[in-house]
């Protein structure tokens, strides 16, 4: 769908409309969703590609309002549309669909990707807010609530060092000279799977010797590869950036114990200079995830289009996902500088969502995962991208059982010219 075909007409479904985007702007956009669906309508749900290049364009777009007026700051970024707007005493909330379907789908496709999404929450008495992320911590807190759970924060000095040294997913393309084949690998609902696992829990404490290989840890390392390697297995900040060295050294780091443990299997010399270790493990956020893994699940037995089965699959993995960020929350990484408290604890009918100790703990296991799986290759990696990776030919795979964080093949096409950065690769995917 782009903008220079005919768009789909309008779906209304209760109060809501979903329109694909008009080339006239969110003016005439909203215009043609109000024809269709008279004046009863209160929230226009926009789908389809963003226009323009990043920020910019979109929010040239989002300025084209005709005979709206914004009744408030428009909230514009590169994925995110959400203003109030008026006009001959109509009064419509506008947003993009794009944060939780992505921008390729049908607004009939959209309206009921997001019943099935509605469903999900009303299982545990929470309606869809604002992003996939909202929704997601908004159902973890009722489901702790339900069951009588409450997960202390960790100290605010040791939150401060996670997200001032916890990475999140690797992008890296490797030398290439292209090929007759390139395949591309992911780990199905990555996170999700990992969310379904023991995470950190307890009061942490702080040692110089090196922790248990079961204990949940956070690790100062130095570190140097092994010699002729070529893909690196930790990775180190700098100058703003992360690399993964593959030769050379000593290096110094961050990085969990599972991450220690496949850097040593690869060869490394890997000598931990201090640890914060935590005393204890549980499944802080399986009763959640169950219920998202559950749903994604049951689409295969609906009667759904592929389109529908697709939007609300990357809806649920949305809120997942995006959940899981926001409970990481705080400022990133920083060079150099001390550690700088996050002043913002992310709060929900009383619980605590401020957990940068299980987010740092899932996003170096699938790091651990992804370096392991690439040095299992015998076919060139090209490139590798948050939970998945590219091989020049045939990729080495377990049989696939369809479960949560089961690497299998999604995609592939020959030949392909030499690819120098992920953007490429997209390219060659037909994604921009």
């Amino acid at each position: 769908m782009t903008n220079c075909e005919t768009p789909p007409p309008p779906v209304v479904d209760g109060s809501t409309v979903y329109v694909a985007i008009d080339a006239g702007g969110i003016g005439a956009t909203v215009d043609r969703a109000l024809d269709v669906a008279g004046a009863g309508v209160r929230h226009v749900v926009v789908c389809g590609p963003r226009p323009g290049a990043g920020k910019t364009g979109a929010v040239a777009w989002a300025g084209q309002l005709g005979r709206w007026m914004p009744t408030d700051t428009p909230h514009v970024t590169r994925s995110a549309l959400r203003a109030r707007l008026a006009a001959d005493g109509v009064d419509v909330h506008v947003t993009r669909i794009e944060p939780w379907f992505g921008e390729h789908v049908a607004p009939a496709d959209a309206a009921e990707a997001m019943r099935i999404i509605r469903h999900a929450g009303a299982l545990v008495g929470v309606r869809p807010y604002g992003t996939p992320g909202q929704t997601g911590r908004r159902m973890l807190a009722a489901v702790w609530e339900a069951r009588g759970l409450e997960w202390p924060s960790c100290p605010p000095d040791v939150a401060a060092l996670l997200r001032s040294t916890s990475g999140q997913g690797r992008f890296q393309v490797f030398d290439n000279d292209g090929g007759a084949e390139l395949v591309s690998i992911d780990a199905r609902f990555q996170y999700g799977a990992l969310a379904l696992g023991e995470l950190p829990t307890g009061e942490p404490v702080e040692q110089t010797a090196e922790p248990d290989v079961y204990a949940p840890s956070w690790c100062e390392v130095d570190f140097a590869p092994a010699p002729g390697g070529v893909l690196g297995v930790l990775g180190v900040r700098s100058l703003g950036r992360w690399h993964w060295p593959s030769d050379g050294g000593p290096y110094r780091t961050w990085c969990s114990g599972a991450e220690i443990h496949a850097a040593r299997d690869a060869g490394y010399l890997v000598t931990v200079r201090r640890a914060i270790v935590w005393p204890s493990k549980a499944r802080t956020l399986a009763p959640w995830v169950r219920i998202i893994v559950k749903q994604r699940d049951r689409l295969d037995a609906l009667p759904i289009g592929a389109g529908v089965k697709r939007a609300a699959r990357n809806g649920l993995r949305a809120m997942v996902v995006q959940a899981i960020g926001a409970i990481h929350g705080g400022a990133g990484v920083t060079d150099g500088a001390p550690p700088v408290l996050c002043a913002s604890a992310y709060k929900t009918g009383g619980a605590s969502l401020d957990h940068p100790e299980w987010t740092t703990a899932i996003y170096a296991t699938a790091r651990a995962r992804l370096a392991r799986q690439m040095l299992a290759q015998t076919a060139p990696v090209v490139a590798c991208a948050l939970d998945g990776y590219y091989v020049a030919g045939e990729p080495v795979l377990q049989p696939d059982n369809g479960a949560p964080g089961r690497w299998r093949e999604v995609w592939r096409c020959g030949p392909w010219s030499p690819v120098a950065t992920m953007a490429d690769i997209y390219a060659l995917r037909g994604e921009s």
